[in-house]
């Protein structure tokens, strides 16, 4: 039997009949993904084959990004970013090594690109805020809280907490961390400037002192759950706080 193999699909012969199949990595995808291409060729031996070769489009990209994604946060969450592997990853996503290594290099560019997709939740749930009294600002103030803590889900919020251990004995992962907290303040801050503009705080507010103490009163909060603070406890902590803090600038 010729064999020819075409990744990630291979082509058999199998008497005048000719069955294509896709490898275990991309077994549960759909051929709708796929655009496929034909070639017919002649061997020494005048026999037949047909290479399927598939133009990956963007959509099977994004779906596989994605799952590497989902894999990686479960597998920090289980081991730790220390102990997980780039196999343990890959096993969870089934896919191969060599297809997630396409995607992404190491553990690191996994977490970093974790941490952009945070951001982007976050940026998201605050654009979803309009206020147009103070008292309207506070109630959103609390709401935001409860939306932004279902839309982070457990698993990333178990990460966050690994990953701040890991840090203190990984230099790479800290400025990683260090430059996500950065980028999380600003977008707070921007936030907390427009509602400034608004004229819901004080002209001489320090808003980036004010978004550094959201950030850390969140975290904080999350971290406390984890110690076996509830979440109900939680809540409490959270909107008393908020209202104190939007009071004494307002």
């Amino acid at each position: 039997m010729f064999i020819n193999k075409c990744c990630p699909y291979y082509s058999r012969k199998i008497g005048d009949n000719w069955c294509n199949y896709i490898d275990n990595e991309n077994r549960n995808t759909t051929g709708k993904i796929f655009q496929v291409s034909l070639k017919v060729r002649q061997t020494k031996k005048e026999e037949k084959t047909i290479e399927m070769c598939p133009k990956v489009t963007t959509e099977y990209k994004t779906e596989i990004k994605e799952r590497i994604i989902q894999s990686a946060i479960e597998c920090f969450s289980k081991y730790g970013l220390d102990r997980t592997r780039m196999e343990d990853i890959a096993q969870t996503a089934d896919l191969s090594k060599g297809t997630l290594y396409l995607y992404f290099k190491s553990k690191e560019d996994l977490f970093y690109v974790i941490c952009e997709n945070n951001l982007k939740v976050l940026k998201e749930q605050l654009s979803q805020i309009f206020a147009t009294t103070k008292e309207d600002l506070v109630s959103n103030a609390e709401q935001f809280n409860e939306n932004f803590h279902k839309v982070e889900k457990r698993e990333n919020e178990k990460v966050f907490c690994e990953i701040i251990a890991e840090s203190a004995r990984n230099p790479n992962l800290q400025k990683v961390l260090y430059a996500q907290r950065i980028k999380t303040i600003n977008v707070v801050k921007e936030y907390l400037d427009r509602q400034m503009e608004k004229g819901f705080f004080r002209k001489d507010t320090d808003t980036e002192a004010i978004a550094s103490g959201f950030v850390a009163l969140y975290d904080g909060l999350i971290a406390s759950e984890f110690l076996g603070v509830s979440e109900n406890h939680s809540k409490k902590s959270w909107r008393k706080t908020v209202r104190a803090i939007i009071a004494g600038i307002g």
